[in-house]
């Protein structure tokens, strides 16, 4: 038998004979799931002095059942239809206690989440599970006894739990995973190292025994020698090693220094030896909004599409989600199936009225990672707009790098390890021109040009990156007008390497550079002579702009200024302004997937990690014009200042 379950075909065993299954010979309204009732004389069992239980056959005989249970599945019927459940969905439900102290309901709905956990589980190419729930969805319960069975059943079976904090995977470890154990009937609860309340780590595992032999003493290890444990999070958590199952819980709220999609690139090495499959993640989580941890959590779903990429998808995940309507508190009847229609009603009626986050209660995929409005500086629709567009649509990019032929001309080479990305080439490439040694652009009306640099002038390991962005200037008689063309991302070994990247972009373009200037100033000798030319090539550097000069300040302005610097609050609020203004206007015109992701996330409050939304913000002065700043300075400012609706409109 195969069940279709969100993508994935899930095979079921055959039905067996109608007298077979549980509760056929019931009327057909009172068949329904019921749980197991454990002999009273369970409660009387003898043991020795090592605490070994001793059962008669009465009482073997119901243990062999239900380990066959547990590890084949159970049928029962259910108001007139034979249902089948996994054997770890059977065990959840009759031996499985909640943290609240009850054991869970029978839902339909979970039954479809263990049928098709149990089909992916055991699929070589699928490592493991990304889930998207809605609040009080038991997922995480769920996934706490998956692993502690595991490792309850099986020999060698380390299993590891990691959560947003180290202390929710603290909590997670006592109150559902310790305390689910410790609730366990004798005859499933294997043997432990004796730690009556343990901290970190359930070992089960016999206590070791020191026994005398003709070569002396040695220690015999007796038991499963499985273990279940927690650890802070951090990188490196669960980094080495070989893991059976990991629970990553509340994975789209993982802190930034922690980003999921690169936590999940590091672990998932660990559910593998060669080229075989070791373990397996659970992945489960609600969503966060985007810039605190809901957009990794997002690309890293994206990455696990079954129905595009089928079972082998580029995360080795694939997902699972059901709508907020599907098993429900208080809209499940008492066959355990769900009332959706009633509790759609519901969902819409208390939690969307109540100014609650229809990314706690959502009703299909599109609502779980609704984004909303008040997570983003800019215009969210826009932005997700644009993105379904070039999903549905990508315009295609040319990676690749620029370099000096023999005649000091620039040109542009496909390289697939290039920093720079190219949506458009310059319709006259090369239109710059000596004026004796000094280097000047040509190209000043058709383009803009803004670079946010890194610090340091040699590189090693991690940090931030150089980025650089240069856009047609708008054209009000062209209709596609204003759109970034050409961006730079990435972190060369020598900051001056990083200089002769855009040197060899401003001579291609024609267009000069507005850099970041907060970051030093070596870009002024690099630019003044100490370049591949041996020129004066000042001219190639924007000055600052006319947009981020304070009409309201009296200070002169020194017309020789170079670039942006951030820590001028008057500059930082206009760039701010002008990248409002331009998603407002102009997002149809991104066709750069990474600038709209982060865009979702900017904060302009700790915009550090943000280099391509700064270097963007930058291009976007240099938009509207080029140092016009003294001449504005001598005109008189008018009483009331005035204000266009759209700022690139008219350039």
């Amino acid at each position: 038998m195969i069940d279709i379950i969100y993508g994935i075909e899930c095979h079921l065993p055959n039905a067996p004979q109608l007298k077979d299954i549980d509760g056929s010979n019931l009327p057909t309204k009172k068949q329904k799931f019921i749980r197991i009732e454990i002999p009273d004389s369970f409660y009387e069992v003898e043991v020795d002095e090592d605490d070994v239980p001793s059962y008669n056959e009465e009482q073997i005989e119901f243990i062999k059942r239900e380990f066959a249970r547990c590890r084949e599945g159970y049928w029962f019927m259910s108001n007139g239809f034979p249902i089948f459940i996994t054997g770890d969905h059977y065990f959840y439900l009759n031996y499985w206690t909640l943290e609240s102290g009850i054991f869970p309901d029978y839902r339909d709905a979970d039954r479809k989440w263990f049928l098709f956990y149990e089909e992916i589980s055991k699929d070589k190419n699928i490592l493991g599970v990304i889930r998207v729930k809605k609040r009080r969805e038991g997922a995480t319960s769920q996934a706490s006894c998956i692993l502690t069975k595991e490792a309850s059943n099986t020999e060698n079976t380390r299993c590891g739990i990691i959560s947003k904090t180290g202390g929710d995977a603290s909590d997670l470890f006592a109150n559902m995973v310790v305390y689910g154990f410790r609730a366990m009937p004798m005859f499933l609860q294997p043997r432990t190292d004796g730690t009556e309340d343990p901290k970190k780590r359930l070992i089960l595992v016999k206590q070791s025994k020191r026994k005398k032999t003709n070569k002396g003493l040695f220690n015999k290890r007796e038991g499963l020698n499985s273990f279940i444990e927690w650890r802070n999070t951090a990188l490196n958590s669960f980094d080495s090693g070989r893991w059976s199952r990991l629970l990553i819980d509340e994975a789209s709220k993982f802190p930034t220094e922690v980003p999921i999609t690169e936590y999940w690139n590091i672990v998932k090495k660990t559910l593998t030896e060669g080229a075989n499959k070791v373990g397996f993640a659970l992945m489960v989580s609600t969503v966060n909004p985007p810039n605190n941890g809901g957009q990794e959590f997002k690309n890293l779903w994206d990455d696990s599409n079954q129905f595009r990429s089928g079972r082998i998808t580029p995360s080795k995940l694939v997902r699972y989600f059901a709508p907020a309507s599907e098993g429900l508190a208080g809209f499940i009847d008492e066959y355990g199936m769900s009332m959706k229609e009633e509790a759609k009603e519901f969902i819409l009626a208390n939690y969307r009225n109540n100014d609650q986050d229809t990314r706690d209660y959502p009703l299909n995929e599109e609502e779980a990672f609704k984004f909303n409005q008040a997570d983003c500086h800019f215009n969210l629709d826009n932005i997700l707009l644009q993105e379904m567009n070039l999903k549905e649509k990508p315009i295609p990019l040319r990676r690749g790098r620029f370099y000096i032929d023999g005649e000091d001309k620039i040109q542009f080479a496909d390289d697939s390890a290039g920093y720079w990305l190219i949506y458009k080439f310059p319709i006259k490439a090369n239109n710059f021109e000596f004026r004796g040694n000094v280097m000047y652009p040509r190209n000043t009306g058709e383009y803009g040009f803004g670079i946010d640099p890194f610090r340091h002038s040699m590189t090693s390991g991690e940090g931030s990156q150089g980025s650089a962005w240069i856009g047609e200037k708008v054209d009000t008689t062209k209709e596609s007008s204003g759109a970034p063309v050409a961006h730079f991302f990435g972190r060369p070994k020598m900051k001056k390497l990083f200089w002769k990247e855009m040197l060899m972009a401003s001579m291609y373009y024609g267009v000069p550079a507005t850099i970041e200037s907060d970051a030093g100033d070596d870009y002024y000798e690099y630019f003044k002579s100490d370049n591949d030319f041996k020129r004066n090539c000042l001219p190639m550097l924007g000055k600052k702009p006319d947009a981020v000069v304070d009409p309201q300040r009296k200070t002169k302005v020194n017309v020789m200024q170079r670039g942006v610097s951030s820590a001028d609050a008057f500059a930082l609020s206009k760039q701010l302004e002008y990248c409002i203004n331009y998603v407002e206007h102009y997002s149809h015109l991104i066709n750069y997937p990474d600038l709209l992701d982060e865009l979702k996330r900017y904060d302009h409050s700790n915009r550090t990690k943000f280099d391509r939304t700064v270097s963007f913000m930058i291009m976007l002065l240099t938009l509207t014009g080029q140092t016009k700043s003294q001449a504005i300075l001598k005109k008189k400012t008018p009483l009331i200042e005035t204000f266009s609706p759209n700022q690139f409109s008219g350039y």
